[in-house]
Order: structure tokens, then C-alpha cells, then sequence
């Protein structure tokens, strides 16, 4: 395999894999005797994949050189941080993760990279998250799992992510993420990303999409992310105007009504379906008490 395909290959697999928290625990400082998330320095599989992907990758090929100015200015600024920082090891860690996050940004914008190819790699790998976020919310709990990086959650437990209703414990979907918000804004980016996609001729591709956007959807619901559920209902809405007052001077019933649209009618209909079936722990994230 060529240089240029490996890193290309290493690139997809770094969004596919983005959703797994596997890790390596360097070190660990507690407070008074408390885990604290914030205290633990560690390098992430995923992390190791994107910096190898953009060693591999040579020399760039992007139009806006100011964008490498730009990411120079934020590592000078943290570069100082982390010399005047009293714990400086856990800050060069932080530092770490910073030079990795820019690594698969520049990987990402380099002219070269399939832009379809990327978003469905990423949208992909959310698929068994997702699966595992519902078998997290109909059983309440979660196993752990070291080489996936997966915390044990429990809705009896406290401070796990949970809707009280009725004096019970609903447990929200972490999927594989540390968080049921930080799983939202992923779904809620995959469920976007796959919108820009243009419609393509394979059948068997125009099958796939909808089920997945569906599988998203349906997901999205269950983290009970207000974040989330805001960011994809104001996406929608600006689609639904689009569609109904078109740039282009078309026929509003024609634009509306195009198969083209059979996947923004999937996502609506999904999320539609879902929130009824789980309305009552829905509208308690909009109950004050």
C-alpha cells in the first residue's frame, strides 16, 4: 500500500473509530479521595491513529494557508499556558490532545481527502453506539469494558445521567461517549453531514442512508440532550424554509415533494415517532421541578 493511501486509509479509520474512548491512563490525581475526570492524564488510541495519519501525509494541499498561522497562534498561547500551569504534566497532556484534535483538522481539509468518503466513515461509526445507547436505556445500565474504553453507568447510581419521572430512574444513552450531550452534538453532526451528501446513483446506497439517518433519529431522542434536540431543530427548520421558499425560482409543491428530500422526511418522521413513544420523559426535560 502507497504512503499516500495509507494515510488517506488511516484518516477514514480516525472518524470511524472517533466515538471509542479507549485510552491509556498515564497518570491519575484525585481530590480528596474522588475520582476527578479532569485529573487524569491519558493518551487515546484514536488520538495515536491521527497524528500517524498526519505523519504519513507529507506535504499539505490546502488554498488557505492563514488556517496554519492560526492553529500556530492557539499552540503558542497553550505552549505558555503549560509552562506557567502548576500542574504542568497534566496540562502537557491537555497539550496533547489539542495537537492531535489539530492533526485530523488539517487531515480533514487537505484537498486530497473524499469528502463522502469522511462522512460516511464517520457517520458509520456511530452506528454501534447507537445500538448500545438503546440497550442502554431499555436495560438502565451499562457494562465496563478497559480495551473499549466504556465506563460501568447505572441509573441507580448517583451521578449517572438520568430522567426522574414518577420516582423513578429513566437512564439517558451514553453510547460510547462519557456523556449523553457530547453523544448528542455527535449525532446531531452525522445527522447533518449526511444531509450534504448529493443524491447518488447506487441504489443500495439510497437504501442505506435513510435507515441510518433513521437509526441517528431515533437515537438523538434518547440521549434527551436539549443542546442537542435545539441544534437539530433549528437545522430543521432552516431545511423546511429552503424547501419552501427555494433560492431558485421552482414550483413550492414540486421542491417539498421530491424524492431528493425522502431523507429529511425519514429524519422528521423518526424523531416524531420516538418522541411519542417516549413523550412523557420528554416533556419532563422541559419541567422545572
Amino acid at each position: 500500500m502507497s504512503r499516500k493511501r495509507l494515510w488517506k486509509s488511516l484518516t477514514l479509520l480516525c472518524l470511524f473509530l472517533l466515538p471509542w474512548q479507549t485510552h491509556w491512563l498515564a497518570g491519575q490525581i484525585d481530590i480528596a479521595g474522588l475520582d476527578w475526570e479532569f485529573g487524569k492524564a491519558r493518551i487515546y488510541a484514536v488520538e495515536l491513529v491521527a497524528i500517524i495519519a498526519f505523519c504519513l501525509r507529507g506535504r499539505p494541499v490546502f488554498q488557505r494557508l492563514e488556517i496554519k498561522r492560526v492553529i500556530f497562534g492557539i499552540f503558542a498561547a497553550v505552549f505558555l499556558s503549560v509552562t506557567f500551569s502548576i500542574r504542568s504534566d497534566l496540562a502537557f497532556f491537555q497539550l496533547l490532545h489539542l495537537a492531535s484534535a489539530s492533526a485530523l483538522f488539517l487531515l480533514l481539509i487537505d484537498e486530497r481527502i473524499d469528502r463522502r468518503q469522511a462522512i460516511w466513515a464517520f457517520a458509520f461509526g456511530l452506528v454501534i453506539p447507537s445500538v448500545l445507547g438503546w440497550l442502554q436505556f431499555v436495560v438502565d445500565s451499562s457494562g465496563a469494558s478497559t480495551w473499549l474504553g466504556l465506563a460501568a453507568q447505572n441509573a441507580q447510581t448517583l451521578g449517572t445521567s438520568v430522567i426522574e419521572i414518577g420516582g423513578e430512574r429513566v437512564m439517558r444513552a451514553y453510547g460510547s461517549f462519557p456523556h449523553p450531550n457530547v453523544f448528542g452534538g455527535f449525532l446531531v453532526v452525522a445527522i447533518l453531514a449526511l444531509f450534504q451528501l448529493k443524491k447518488e446513483g447506487s441504489r443500495s446506497v439510497e437504501v442505506i442512508r435513510p435507515c441510518l439517518l433513521a437509526l441517528l433519529s431515533s437515537t438523538l431522542v434518547i440521549t434527551f440532550s436539549r443542546s442537542a434536540w435545539l441544534a437539530i431543530a433549528i437545522s430543521m427548520s432552516v431545511l423546511v424554509y429552503r424547501l419552501m421558499f427555494p433560492i431558485k425560482k421552482k414550483c413550492p409543491d414540486r421542491v417539498i415533494f421530491s424524492p431528493s428530500n425522502f431523507s429529511l422526511y425519514v429524519v422528521m418522521l423518526s424523531l416524531v415517532i420516538t418522541v411519542f413513544f417516549t413523550r412523557d420523559l420528554v416533556f419532563s426535560r422541559f419541567n422545572p421541578s
